[in-house]
């Protein structure tokens, strides 16, 4: 062989052995290509997948954004409404109590001025009672004084005017009772029980009650009313008008007990009578209205 056939053959297969490099490279870089796109679209899928793992966080964290401020939202409301509630009812109690502290005085107004105006209407009924005494006018202030004790007069009034009343009320009952004793002996009867009736109402309690309920009984006797006799007579037993007066009283009684129709009262009392004072006059009459009372 040729030197120049022998470079041929060794160009030949210099280029055969570059041709199949050249092949190794190209199949060694499309291997790489293809790696390198399954990189890339791994890559590529990664990257999706942490963006939407970062979107749903990121919804998340929005939700409870959203969620914790409404919480916020929700607490600082409750704040405020508790607040304005507290504030209200506070304004509430404070009108309730003005609103009573206004009835009450309102209250208090009208009873000053309720007194106030009692008190006016005594003075002006006081001072004509002191009209009366310094006219010299004592019965009619006397009748008068059961209203003037019951004004809300001060003490002092209270007590010079009852003073006055004791001192002429005694001396006026007196007086009434000895008219009617003076009516009795004129056998005046009516006008007689109407003074005994008027001492009385002056003073129901006189030293000298046995005789005026005796008097009184034996008047009323007279003119009729039994009722009031009765009453009388059994007033003046208890004051001991049939020792200090008459020992005839309970023979009356028996007798107004008889008008009365009131027998078995009559006949005790005329057995009582009869025990006492057997041996007069009228015991004897005393014994035969027993028998009548008892046939």
């Amino acid at each position: 062989m040729s030197d120049d056939e022998a470079r041929g053959a060794s160009a030949a297969r210099a280029a055969v052995g570059g041709s199949a490099d050249l092949e190794r490279q190209v199949i060694d870089t499309r291997n790489q290509m293809i790696k390198t796109a399954n990189a890339v679209s791994n890559l590529a899928g990664e990257v999706k997948e942490v963006s939407r793992q970062l979107a749903q966080q990121g919804r998340g964290r929005a939700a409870a954004s959203v969620a914790s401020y409404l919480v916020i939202v929700a607490v600082v409301g409750a704040g405020f409404f508790f607040v304005y509630r507290s504030r209200l009812e506070h304004v509430e109690n404070e009108k309730e109590a003005l609103a009573r502290e206004h009835a009450i005085a309102k209250r208090k107004l009208a009873d000053l001025s309720k007194k106030a105006t009692q008190r006016r209407d005594a003075e002006t009924k006081a001072l004509a009672f002191y009209g009366l005494l310094r006219q010299g006018r004592a019965a009619e202030a006397i009748k008068r004084y059961p209203a003037i004790a019951r004004l809300p007069l001060s003490k002092v009034e209270t007590q010079l005017f009852r003073r006055w009343v004791d001192r002429n009320q005694d001396r006026l009952a007196y007086k009434a009772y000895a008219a009617g004793m003076r009516a009795v002996g004129e056998k005046q009867f009516k006008r007689a029980a109407q003074d005994f009736r008027r001492s009385l109402r002056m003073d129901k309690t006189p030293a000298y009650a046995a005789s005026l309920w005796y008097y009184l009984g034996v008047a009323q006797m007279k003119l009729g009313s039994y009722q009031d006799a009765a009453r009388a007579l059994e007033k003046a037993i208890e004051n001991k008008a049939h020792k200090l007066v008459s020992r005839e009283l309970r023979f009356y009684l028996a007798g107004v007990y008889e008008q009365l129709d009131r027998r078995t009262q009559a006949v005790r009392t005329y057995k009582e009578y009869i025990k006492a004072q057997p041996g007069t006059r009228l015991a004897k009459v005393a014994r035969r209205r027993i028998k009548a009372l008892t046939k």
